[in-house]
C-alpha cells in the first residue's frame, strides 16, 4: 500500500487525483498540504485526511511515501527536490517545471537519491490519443504530412494568468499537444508562435516543423466558453479527426473515394488520470515500463519554451535535434 502525500490540495487537478487515487486500491492518501487556511479546511472535509500547512510536516506526521504535486508551476522543484531528498517518490503535474535549469535539477536529484520522478502528461493516457497514434503507427493514414491539434477553453484566474508563473496558455495548454507530437512523431525542428490577449485571456497560435518534415498547427485559447480539445491528422490515404464535445469516444477516418467511417476508441476504467497514475504504480512495483519519462516532459518544456521565445522575437526558434 503506498500512502500519498497530495500537495496543493485545494486546487482543480488536486480534486481530479483525488478522485483517481480512490479507485486504486494498493493506494490511500494519508495527507493533504495546503497552505490556504480556507482551502485547507475544505480539503480536510473533501479528502478525509489530515491537512498540513507544509510538505515537511505533512512528510514528518504521515506515513507518506509517495509525494503528488498538483501545485503552481514555480513551485515543482523546490518542492519535488524537497521529497525526493526526504526518501519519496514524487508524482508532478505538468509542466514538470518553468524553466529548463529547474527541471534538469528535479531529474538529477532523482537520480542521486534513486527515487522516481514521474510527470503528469496526461493527454498520453486519454484513449483517442493513443488510438490515434497507434493508427499513426500502422500507417492508416500512409504518411502524415500535416496536423491540426487545438485545446481550447475558458478564462483563467489566480497565478495562472501571472505568465510569470505560468508561462500563459501555451506552456499551460499547449504543452499536452506539443508532448503528443512529440511522442508520436519524434523530435522538433522549430516552432513559431503569435500570441493575441494578455494575462488569463489568451491565445496562440503555434506551426511547429518536425524533424521529419511534418507541419503542425497547435492553437490554445483561454478565450473559448467550453473546453473542448480536438485535432484531425492528414496523411496520403486520408485524414483522421476527433472533436471530444462533439464525437464522443470515436475517431472519424475520412479517405479519397470512400465513406467516412468511425473508429472506436478503446473504453478505460476510470479517468484517464486513474490510468496514468495506475500506470505510475505499476511502474513504482516493476510491472511495466513508463509510457512518460521526466526526460520525456523536459523535451516538451523546451519546445514550449521555444514557443515563448517565438513570440517574443516575432520569428521562428531553431531547435537542436540529433539530426542537425
Amino acid at each position: 500500500m503506498r500512502k500519498i502525500a497530495l500537495v496543493g490540495a485545494g486546487g482543480i487537478i488536486a480534486g481530479a487525483h483525488a478522485k483517481a487515487w480512490r479507485g486504486i486500491e494498493s493506494a490511500e492518501v494519508a495527507a493533504a498540504v495546503e497552505t490556504d487556511a480556507a482551502a485547507a479546511e475544505k480539503a480536510r472535509e473533501r479528502f478525509g485526511c489530515p491537512v498540513f500547512a507544509s510538505l515537511e510536516e505533512a512528510l514528518e506526521k504521515s506515513s507518506a511515501d509517495l509525494v503528488d504535486l498538483c501545485t503552481p508551476t514555480p513551485t515543482h522543484a523546490p518542492l519535488a527536490i524537497r521529497a525526493i531528498e526526504a526518501g519519496c517518490d514524487v508524482i508532478c503535474e505538468k509542466p514538470i517545471a518553468r524553466n529548463l535549469k529547474d527541471a534538469e535539477a528535479m531529474i538529477e536529484a532523482a537520480a542521486r537519491a534513486g527515487r522516481r520522478l514521474f510527470i503528469g502528461h496526461v493527454v498520453r493516457f486519454f484513449p483517442e490519443y493513443v488510438k490515434a497514434r497507434a493508427l499513426v503507427g500502422e500507417l492508416a493514414l500512409g504518411r502524415v504530412r500535416t496536423a491540426r491539434l487545438s485545446r481550447v477553453g475558458g478564462p483563467m484566474e489566480r497565478w495562472f494568468a501571472d505568465e510569470a508563473a505560468s508561462g500563459g496558455v501555451l506552456l499551460d495548454l499547449s504543452i499536452h499537444d506539443l508532448d503528443w507530437l512529440l511522442w508520436t512523431f519524434g523530435p522538433a525542428a522549430s516552432i513559431h508562435a503569435v500570441r493575441s490577449g494578455e494575462g488569463g485571456k489568451q491565445y496562440v497560435l503555434a506551426r511547429v516543423r518536425m524533424a521529419s518534415g511534418l507541419v503542425a498547427f497547435v492553437e490554445s485559447s483561454w478565450t473559448h466558453p467550453h473546453f473542448a480539445p480536438s485535432f484531425d491528422l492528414a496523411g496520403e490515404r486520408g485524414v483522421l479527426s476527433h472533436a471530444m464535445r462533439e464525437r464522443g469516444d470515436v475517431l472519424r477516418l475520412s479517405a479519397a473515394g470512400e465513406a467516412e467511417r468511425e473508429i472506436p476508441v478503446p473504453r478505460i476504467t476510470g479517468t484517464p488520470f486513474q490510468v496514468e497514475l495506475s500506470h505510475f504504480m505499476d511502474v513504482m512495483d516493476g510491472r511495466a515500463e513508463p509510457v512518460v519519462t521526466a526526460r520525456d516532459a523536459m523535451d516538451a518544456l523546451r519546445l514550449a519554451l521555444a514557443g515563448l521565445e517565438s513570440i517574443e522575437r516575432g520569428e521562428p526558434v531553431t531547435l537542436q535535434t540529433d539530426a542537425s
